[in-house]
């Protein structure tokens, strides 16, 4: 692993979950992957916490910095591709899975992969909410234009399941069955920019907050969301940016432009 911006080839798993035998894994470049758990290791090197699961009273955990090397590579199977050109896939971010083998996992952005998101943050919302069947790995797509679609968590009683949106500081509640079966609504407005979401065990949640907003003070996020032009601007001047240490990293590659090149 070269450097923080060999993401793209080590792959970097964001979200987990433990499932008939196997553990899924949303890797953000290198799609959804199920991997048998007693097939890998992890490589040496600087670690960072980014998912974890619990089955049978065991924790399985993912590292953000860390490549997941199977020690039998017949035992990592893509359940779903990047370069699918059906699904389109940019962001694969986290994934939830219900008992009748349905993986439901969030594309974080239509636009560009995860070491540019601040695109994302500048557009209008490209991201959607996926269905996956396991058996077969047919997907559909049951929400769209969304604004960095996060973290994903299947209620306990497999209803409806509530969908982090990071961008604009809420949480989704889309109804799985009942009345309501395939409407979205907001569940909850928050005091930041939500990343996971998961259970508590006594029908509640716990929800990281990737950025706070402190009452009173101006949302830079919120203000700039008001304006298009404004959004467009600093996405241009990024878009240049990044381009330019692209270019740069190209004729003369070292860590630092490699490291701006991949912001």
């Amino acid at each position: 692993m070269n450097g923080l911006w060999d993401a793209e080839n080590c792959g970097r798993p964001l979200g987990m979950r433990y499932y008939n035998g196997s553990i899924f894994v949303a890797d953000a470049y290198k799609g959804i992957l199920r991997v048998h758990p007693q097939s890998v290791t992890l490589g040496h090197g600087e670690t960072q916490i980014a998912a974890l699961s619990c089955s049978h009273g065991q924790l399985y955990v993912s590292f953000s910095r860390t490549k997941i090397q199977g020690q039998r590579r017949r035992e990592l199977k893509a359940v779903v591709k990047p370069d699918d050109p059906e699904i389109g896939g940019k962001v694969f971010n986290d994934l939830d899975i219900s008992p009748d083998g349905y993986i439901y996992w969030s594309d974080s952005s239509g636009l560009e992969s995860l070491e540019a998101m601040i695109l994302e943050v500048f557009s209008s919302g490209s991201g959607r909410l996926m269905k996956t069947r396991i058996a077969d790995g047919k997907t559909s797509v049951l929400l769209d234009h969304l604004h960095f679609p996060n973290g994903v968590q299947i209620s306990p009683d497999g209803s409806y399941l509530l969908l982090c949106e990071t961008v604009r500081s809420r949480i989704l509640k889309y109804h799985l069955a009942g009345p309501k079966k395939g409407k979205a609504e907001v569940f909850a407005t928050l005091p930041g920019m939500p990343d996971n979401i998961r259970g508590n065990g006594r029908g509640g949640y716990l929800v990281g907050l990737a950025i706070t907003v402190d009452p009173g003070r101006l949302n830079l996020n919120q203000y700039i969301a008001s304006y298009g032009r404004l959004r467009l601007v600093f996405a241009r001047i990024f878009g240049i940016l990044r381009s330019s240490f692209k270019a740069l990293h190209r004729l003369f590659p070292n860590s630092l432009t490699g490291f701006l090149s991949h912001r």
